[in-house]
């Protein structure tokens, strides 16, 4: 039963990706989510690592090209649980790098949303 669970989350995520790379942004939110959820209920630590990251980059680019506040602080949360999980569970750096890296660009696109809205702001007044 892990066996095929593992698969499916494996298959949901290669699926989101490819739908990410198409920038089809709700459904590769959509299996990104159907993995995560399935691996929380598998207890698949590097399912959990992969959907978390993958739901990152999706809001980053929600974050990037919408100026979505919210999508940026969902982007950096879904990061900084990527890199809680595999620096705590996963023996492969690997994860932990890629995981660092997602969060450094989620930082990045908050520091740039916050500095559009103060000169927004700047321009009303």
């Amino acid at each position: 039963m892990v066996n095929d669970a593992t698969g499916r989350v494996e298959h949901l995520l290669k699926k989101s990706n490819a739908f990410f790379k198409q920038r089809n942004l709700p459904q590769a939110t959509t299996l990104a989510e159907e993995g995560l959820s399935l691996s929380n209920d598998t207890a698949f630590i590097e399912g959990k690592v992969r959907a978390n990251l993958m739901l990152a980059k999706i809001h980053n680019v929600i974050a990037q090209y919408q100026g979505d506040q919210d999508a940026s602080q969902k982007g950096f949360d879904f990061a900084e649980t990527a890199v809680a999980l595999a620096k705590s569970h996963l023996s492969d750096h690997n994860f932990t790098i890629n995981a660092l890296l997602v969060l450094a660009q989620s930082t990045l696109h908050q520091k740039i949303i916050n500095k559009q809205n103060v000169l927004l702001n700047q321009l009303e007044n």
